[in-house]
């Protein structure tokens, strides 16, 4: 579901057999997604074509007007592998951007290491995920390669942090769960 990662090989496809105009189409997804606006670095992730309007989210777990840091933080991740593997000469459009989504992580990121899994339109984490959640993985990925990317220290320490409660907390007992074990097509109680 990450049109951004299928840009991305859609690029590459390009590039290969020296198609100018797929290589186009495919930054015209980078495009669009550096287009999203920005609310203190948290951006939608979902564009509707037809309705020419961005969406915090699609909604399945009943949040659609809420951010996803799952959702940012993936495809803040494959922002940066377009500038490290296809088009460095956009860096610093991209590192604008994710820069700037980093910090909200930075901020967002409680003591514990866990990364929120949601946001309000006024960036307060939601309860659901809050305090636990398996997707703190993607933002550790994100903010790893934000910290490879860029040098700065500070996002490889928080990408350690975000990581050590996942080898801590989710990896012993298979805790992968997100909203959809509990909110979207297999809806049960939290305490399941």
């Amino acid at each position: 579901f990450q049109t951004l990662r299928t840009a991305y090989g859609w690029y590459l496809y390009g590039r290969e057999t020296h198609n100018a105009e797929a290589m186009a189409k495919a930054q015209g997804v980078l495009n669009l997604a550096l287009s999203a606006p920005q609310n203190g670095g948290a951006f939608p992730t979902i564009y509707m074509v037809n309705r020419h309007q961005w969406f915090a989210d699609d909604g399945w777990a009943g949040y659609q007007e809420d951010y996803h840091s799952f959702c940012m933080s993936w495809t803040a991740y494959w922002m940066l592998r377009w500038i490290q593997d296809l088009t460095p000469q956009r860096s610093a459009e991209v590192l604008r951007f994710t820069r700037a989504y980093g910090e909200f992580l930075l901020k967002h990121q409680l003591p514990s290491g866990v990364i929120p899994s949601w946001y309000s339109p006024d960036l307060q984490p939601r309860a659901e995920f809050r305090d636990f959640n398996a997707e703190t993985a993607s933002s550790a990925l994100f903010l790893a390669t934000l910290g490879t990317v860029t040098t700065d220290h500070r996002y490889i320490a928080a990408a350690e942090k975000a990581m050590a409660i996942v080898t801590r907390e989710v990896i012993p007992r298979q805790r992968w769960f997100d909203f959809e074990t509990f909110l979207s097509c297999a809806r049960k109680s939290y305490g399941f």
